[in-house]
């Protein structure tokens, strides 16, 4: 069998683990912006940067992206295959925030929900529009499949150099727009250009060349000691991220480019692993936890406003006098939600839609 074929296929449960990290870091980031910037912040000093870690998960999917891209089949053949994995579990959020309106008489947001079916909250034409948390799968689906259609019809010997300028362009300037603040997803530059967009080019873009790294087989077959070299490298970046992500609401510089940097390092050195960290950590049962990571992201807006309506207004005495056990309850209790919807909804539902198309 094609050695290509089998590095596309294969699973990186270090990769998935760390997914699983990332959306649980997402979770407690906006249980702390819905409940009060305070929230954790006094234990996590790091939370208050924590949203670096969608733009994590676009340089991830840009990766996986072009590690498995197959420019034979048609744009809409891609793009179907595409909406119908990312669709359907937020069309489900949507009924539940929907059913909680009618039965609870919690926010819902009809014009915003209404864009949000056709994945059009962060195309730049709708400005004003909430967006909310999903704003992330409205980007992946535009941007991978202006990705894709642009690999199809580009030829190679300028796509690289084409790519090199979008991602470039795109990451200075999503760093550079508002410092990179919570906005830095919703807001429109020059009128048209979405920061949302933008994000998604960046970090989908610097996915390509990590794929084309992993491709050249750079690293890949190395002495013992130049392995304990990656593995020192892959300490120091886990460190390195660790330290601002946790310890300091400092970040790493004038924005957050070292975030991307060290980083997206330490995603290739996961993806050949090599190195002793990357090794311990690519155990199924850990890369088990990285197909709970979507749910979790897509399924958190459902509790987090049942949470701050009923239970923060009927309880306020508690939530004053325990606000971070609040936070914390909050945020485990969205990830069980997510969990849950992976197995009630999510699972089944890819598995009858691979099945039938």
């Amino acid at each position: 069998m094609d050695t290509n074929i089998l590095k596309r296929t294969q699973r990186f449960y270090n990769v998935d683990f760390f997914r699983f990290i990332f959306a649980m870091m997402i979770v407690f980031y906006h249980v702390k912006s819905e409940m009060g910037n305070k929230i954790l912040g006094d234990y996590i000093h790091g939370l208050l940067h924590w949203y670096i870690c969608v733009d994590f998960f676009f340089i991830i999917a840009g990766f996986f992206l072009f590690n498995t891209i197959n420019t034979a089949q048609s744009t809409f053949k891609f793009a179907k295959k595409k909406f119908l994995r990312l669709a359907p579990l937020l069309y489900f959020l949507l009924l539940c925030l929907l059913l909680s309106n009618l039965l609870f008489g919690t926010m819902f947001s009809f014009d915003g929900n209404l864009i949000k079916l056709f994945l059009l909250q962060n195309i730049g034409f709708a400005p004003g529009v909430p967006t909310g948390i999903p704003w992330f799968i409205s980007v992946l689906f535009w941007v991978s499949l202006f990705y894709f259609y642009i690999a199809k019809i580009m030829d190679k010997k300028y796509l690289n150099l084409f790519m090199w300028i979008i991602t470039v362009c795109s990451l200075g300037l999503v760093l550079n727009w508002k410092n990179f603040e919570i906005d830095a997803h919703t807001d429109n530059i020059c009128y048209f250009i979405n920061t949302g967009i933008v994000r998604g080019l960046a970090g989908i873009g610097i996915g390509y060349f990590v794929s084309m790294l992993y491709k050249s087989g750079f690293l890949q077959n190395n002495s013992k000691k130049t392995n304990l070299i990656i593995t020192g490298i892959e300490i120091f970046c886990i460190v390195f991220l660790t330290n601002y992500l946790f310890f300091t609401n400092k970040l790493p510089g004038r924005s957050a480019f070292l975030y991307i940097l060290f980083f997206s390092i330490l995603f290739y050195l996961l993806l050949i692993n090599k190195g002793l960290i990357s090794r311990l950590l690519n155990q199924k049962f850990l890369g088990f936890l990285g197909s709970y990571s979507y749910a979790i992201y897509v399924m958190q807006p459902l509790f987090l406003m049942i949470f701050s309506k009923y239970v923060l207004i009927n309880s306020n005495i508690f939530f004053t006098n325990h606000p971070h056990l609040c936070g914390v309850i909050t945020g485990i209790c969205c990830i069980i939600s997510g969990v849950i919807a992976h197995y009630i909804f999510e699972k089944p539902v890819n598995k009858y839609l691979k099945k039938k198309y």
